[in-house]
């Protein structure tokens, strides 16, 4: 069987670099923030291996990174919460874009059962989770929330616990509330 896994490529400006990561010296926290053609952003927490800063040019803002996606628990205001952040393989300066790059392939099984909401009789959105092994070790899985729309949610709804899908898209920063 295919190793299940995951592919990140963002473009975009990169923040204040960076802040060490306390368990693990050698890594550094930062965002990129990815611009959309409608001029919002999405900030994409990174993280970075010390070795990937040297080969960039930290005057120049505008950075393209590729890598896998990671996720841990984090403890916040004395709550657990699940933190989803793209682990760095590569970076590279680029020149400034009006829209950045921001695609990610999962491939990966289902965890739990897809949850359903149609929003208007012609509009659904499925909620689901996919596990993907930890590239290396499949001891670790990597456990990342996806939102899907419309005619891919209508598809989804039939995928149960366990299936193996591979979903392409985005990373979102923004929220979705529910008003229940």
């Amino acid at each position: 069987m295919e190793e299940l896994k995951s592919k990140v490529t963002l473009s975009g400006i990169l923040s204040g670099v960076s802040t060490p990561i306390n368990y693990i010296p050698s890594m550094y926290e930062s965002t990129i923030a990815v611009k959309r053609k409608n001029g919002e952003f999405d900030f994409i927490q990174v993280v970075i291996p010390n070795g990937l800063l040297d080969g960039i040019d930290r005057s120049i803002k505008w950075v393209q990174v590729s890598g896998l996606l990671r996720s841990r628990q984090v403890i916040e205001y004395g709550r657990t919460r699940l933190r989803i952040y793209v682990y760095v393989s590569e970076i590279k300066n680029i020149e400034e874009s009006a829209v950045g790059e921001n695609q990610i392939t999962i491939l990966g099984s289902i965890k739990g059962m897809p949850m359903i909401k149609d929003l208007l009789p012609s509009n659904m959105v499925v909620n689901l989770s996919v596990s993907i092994d930890r590239h290396g070790n499949e001891k670790i899985i990597d456990c990342i929330p996806c939102v899907l729309w419309s005619n891919v949610a209508k598809s989804a709804a039939f995928l149960r616990d366990g299936d193996i899908v591979t979903i392409c898209g985005r990373m979102q920063s923004r929220s979705f509330f529910d008003k229940k």
